[in-house]
């Protein structure tokens, strides 16, 4: 089983997980911006084994992923979870843990702000023309190669993916990452990573209306620094347990 294939794999697993009503070949095979003949061997493979199972023509995680799961009782989405809810609660902006699932990002966990104008995220992030702020995340920490094939079959001008590149480097710099606007008018959100053992495990950011997102900016860096501090403590404990 070759690289790519095995990405594809967990790509897959990653995608049926976080969408509680399943997921189709075609939603599948779109997510992933693979061939569907390609996405349906993986997934047939998949069922074969009891890692998914089909009802009807949608897919969701089989009785085989408990045994994997059991191995670890408490997730980094567990852990997460009280710290987003109080960036939530701190700052009243949607807050949400996202990861890496192909070209798109899943968001496996978020808390909606209470005002009336607010970010509401799909399940899904499909592959966009701009990359979001957990996108950026892990572009930065790709290898180059991975990083220079994203940016040219999705960044056509070559001055604007030197730009992007520019500000990917920043990214690894500062360790936050910023979408101004960039996946939707009007929308800013500023994104921190969380690792393990130098592993871009999770994206956790903050979004919402540019006009209230923009004065909060510094406030918010300084709140994912500690949350982002406050988990990996905990994951830290739980390494030493």
């Amino acid at each position: 089983m070759d690289n790519r294939t095995v990405s594809r794999v967990v790509s897959i697993l990653e995608l049926v997980a976080a969408e509680q009503s399943g997921m189709t070949l075609t939603q599948l095979s779109r997510a992933l911006d693979a061939p569907k003949s390609s996405v349906h061997g993986i997934v047939r493979t998949l069922e074969h084994s009891g890692y998914l199972f089909r009802s009807r023509s949608t897919y969701h995680i089989g009785p085989s992923i408990n045994g994997l799961a059991a191995a670890s009782s408490t997730s980094v989405i567990e852990l997460a979870k009280p710290v987003i809810e109080k960036l939530a609660m701190d700052f009243d902006e949607t807050v949400l843990l996202g990861t890496r699932v192909g070209e798109a990002v899943a968001y496996q966990y978020f808390v909606e702000s209470a005002q009336p104008v607010r970010f509401s995220p799909p399940r899904v992030r499909k592959s966009q023309p701009r990359p979001s702020s957990i996108m950026k995340l892990y572009l930065a920490y790709r290898s180059v190669a991975e990083r220079e094939s994203y940016l040219t079959s999705h960044i056509l001008d070559a001055e604007e993916r030197v730009t992007m590149d520019n500000e990917l480097a920043t990214v690894r710099a500062t360790g936050f990452a910023y979408n101004r606007g960039e996946t939707a008018a009007g929308l800013t959100a500023i994104a921190i990573g969380l690792f393990a053992e130098s592993h871009l495990m999770a994206g956790i950011s903050i979004a919402g209306p540019t006009d209230r997102m923009n004065p909060q900016l510094e406030r918010m860096a300084d709140g994912l620094t500690a949350a982002n501090r406050q988990i990996s403590d905990m994951l830290g404990h739980l390494d030493e347990a």
